[in-house]
């Protein structure tokens, strides 16, 4: 029964990603939004960068330059021309993912923030208990999955791969295994182009007198009350340069009304409490 439903849904679903893009999370369906800017392209290792590069430009027709490919961590980020069109964009990746030197072509999805994301052959599933372990591995031999690994900190969460020569692209893979009803999540392992932000200034100078105490924040090793290791900290000061927050970021301060000043606390002399 369970390979018989599995062709059944393998048949319709081979053919729905195109022109409807989304993905599940936990609140809901997500529908994705179609970038014309770019691609992510993968090629085979063996094939050199000028073979690439023509392919690109005999695919994509209108204007592509060799400066328009930009070779990132063995990927191809392809600018396309500008004025592309959804159904060029598509039938473009249609078209290299067709070609034997071509490991995968997939679009880009532009995102609230203004970024655009993109994904690769990587997606990760949450099972609902870690028996279900056994059913992931059932339909990975079915769909020409790999199961990679679990996360180190949850060991419900699975990173998947998808094989060469599968049925499924990771996005449509994640979807139809959320979509079985079988697993608590499905969602890619997405890549993000965050937007520019222009030349990196100095961080804004914080008016807290207590921060030289904030070893957390930025630590130079130099903390006054004890021994500390340089750069165990959540490098704030860079983040700073980015950003310093939002107005309209809400934050819970959770007080548990401990009163360190009360008797029954300062028994012991030098006792603190905090």
């Amino acid at each position: 029964m369970f390979c018989v439903v599995l062709l059944v849904i393998l048949s319709a679903q081979s053919t729905a990603q195109i022109g409807n893009w989304y993905y599940h999370l936990l609140e809901g369906k997500y529908e994705l939004k179609l970038s014309t800017s770019r691609m992510l392209v993968k090629f085979n290792d063996n094939v050199a960068q000028p073979q690439r590069v023509a392919l690109l430009q005999s695919v994509v027709r209108g204007g592509l330059d060799a400066g328009d490919v930009t070779a990132w961590r063995g990927y191809e980020v392809v600018d396309l021309p500008e004025g592309a069109k959804a159904e060029e964009v598509e039938a473009w990746l249609d078209s290299l993912n067709s070609e034997s030197i071509v490991a995968y072509a997939h679009p880009f999805f532009s995102i609230p923030d203004g970024s655009e994301q993109s994904y690769t052959d990587v997606f990760i599933v949450g099972l609902k208990q870690r028996e279900d372990l056994d059913l992931l591995r059932q339909y990975a031999n079915q769909l020409g999955l790999e199961l990679l690994h679990s996360y180190r900190y949850d060991s419900r969460m699975w990173f998947v791969r998808t094989l060469p020569g599968a049925r499924m692209d990771a996005l449509q893979a994640s979807n139809f295994l959320f979509e079985t009803g079988h697993f608590s999540s499905a969602e890619p392992d997405f890549l993000i182009v965050a937007k520019a932000h222009g030349a990196v200034e100095p961080p804004p100078v914080t008016n807290d007198p207590d921060y030289q105490y904030q070893w957390h924040l930025e630590n130079s090793g130099n903390y006054c009350f004890t021994s500390a290791t340089a750069d165990a900290d959540i490098d704030a000061e860079t983040a700073w340069v980015y950003t310093t927050g939002l107005s309209t970021i809400k934050i819970a301060v959770i007080d548990d009304g401990l009163d360190t000043t009360a008797t029954d606390l300062t028994l012991l002399s030098g006792y603190n409490a905090t």
